[in-house]
């Protein structure tokens, strides 16, 4: 009886240790988009490790920088049964995937049992299932120390440009920097293309167009949506060509061998904030452009217009909703990630807060610039990418070069092959 006793007694205080250790030692699973070159990436990194000592959990991160492999492979271990327990993603078509089969949990539901959750953030900046940190715009961000002559000193004064003005200056650019070597005025990668696929149609099918999209069947060499994303080939004797990403993003901020690079203004945390040398880039020599606006005589709407929105949040997974323990730490990650302290800090990088109670007293002269520009367009909306249904932009991202070198036959081909997938 005492062997059977002592033995009752050895198993309930293993099953209490093993209790301890998972409510001590239990790991949250996480995945986000502040990792690999994205600016945040420090900040996030440091409120993981404030969130590790304050709940004594692990958090196991598998974050990078996103693009549309990053999305799709996301949305494949959704599929699998291999989702993290928390994520920062997309919102809109891009998580359709993850939210309409009911993978991930809504803010009601979660509000049912946790009144206050994110309740610091704006309403009209919160999704459906997502918490979201900064919004964005997009532009050209321009090194003003390559504009050296009288005439392109003048584009710098304006507000915004003409594609022919565009044209213009890249032409001038290359004239007054003959001199240094390796320099092109705009830094591209057919890796990381999109945001001049998504620009190009904007400015000449207009601010509807995606929700307009035409018939596949209807694609032909002077289609619309062909001579728009051929308009790219113009700019082809000016684009850097660069293999990788990185080395793109590289030309304009780190090496100063290109003066133009599109993208968003999450961008800007890296720009040197301290004065640089030579063409080297920094917050105070950078401008930041809204994209040229393509004439009528070239299909364009004459107009210009800017992709901005707050299009990514953090979800809680169901699989770590339907876990108690889980459950709590999850809630308790998100709301570290989006107080308005950690929004803050997140801002100082580049965005707009989506919590209307952070103040940035240290904001540079290029962040300001990029708030600035919503007031030097004639339209705002969402870009391609996000109104695409999920995984499906990359379709378009795969031709980008067809696109660049005027290949109009592989442009059908490609922009066939994506609107197919709008069905």
């Amino acid at each position: 009886m005492k062997r059977i006793f002592v033995l009752m007694l050895v198993l309930v205080s293993g099953l209490l240790m093993v209790g301890c250790e998972e409510s001590n030692g239990t790991t949250l699973r996480t995945v986000s988009m502040f990792g690999g070159t994205d600016p945040n990436t420090d900040a996030y990194q440091a409120l993981i490790k404030e969130f590790e000592n304050e709940s004594g959990w692990t958090v196991d991160d598998s974050s990078n920088s996103s693009n549309e492999d990053w999305k799709a492979s996301v949305i494949a271990d959704f599929k699998s049964g291999n989702e993290p327990d928390v994520l920062q993603f997309f919102t809109g078509a891009t998580a359709d995937p993850i939210v309409s089969t009911g993978k991930v949990v809504s803010i009601a539901d979660i509000r049912k049992e946790y009144p206050d959750y994110a309740k610091n953030i704006s309403p009209a900046t919160m999704g459906t299932h997502s918490v979201p940190t900064t919004g964005f715009v997009e532009g050209l961000y321009v090194n003003t120390t390559f504009f050296t002559t009288t005439e392109l000193q003048a584009y710098l004064a304006k507000d915004n440009w003409t594609w022919d003005e565009f044209l213009d200056i890249n032409q001038k650019l290359i004239a007054a920097n003959a001199e240094v070597d390796g320099f092109n005025p705009i830094a591209f990668s057919a890796t990381e293309p999109h945001y001049w696929i998504e620009h190009i149609l904007l400015g000449s099918l207009g601010i509807d167009f995606a929700k307009n999209m035409p018939k596949a069947a209807d694609i032909t060499a002077n289609h619309a949506w062909t001579k728009a994303l051929l308009l790219l080939n113009q700019l082809d004797p000016y684009m850097s060509q660069e293999e990788t990403a990185d080395a793109m993003k590289s030309n304009f901020h780190a090496t100063g061998k290109s003066a133009m690079y599109l993208d968003g203004s999450w961008y800007a945390g890296n720009i040197a904030k301290e004065d640089q040398a030579g063409h080297l880039a920094d917050v105070d020599n950078v401008k930041v452009f809204p994209f040229p606006s393509i004439p009528e005589s070239l299909g364009g709407t004459g107009e210009h217009y800017l992709q901005a929105g707050f299009t990514t949040g953090f979800y809680i997974s169901k699989k770590a909703w339907d876990n108690e323990e889980k459950r709590e730490m999850a809630i308790k990650f998100i709301e570290t990630m989006t107080s308005t302290a950690a929004l803050t800090e997140f801002a100082k990088v580049g965005g707009v807060p989506a919590d209307n109670n952070v103040v940035i007293a240290t904001q540079t002269n290029l962040q300001k610039q990029l708030n600035a520009l919503p007031a030097k367009v004639d339209g705002t909306v969402m870009p391609l990418s996000d109104l695409s249904k999920a995984g499906t932009f990359a379709k378009l991202v795969e031709y980008a070069d067809s696109f660049v070198k005027g290949n109009s036959e592989a442009a059908v081909t490609g922009i066939k092959a994506y609107l197919n997938e709008q069905v």
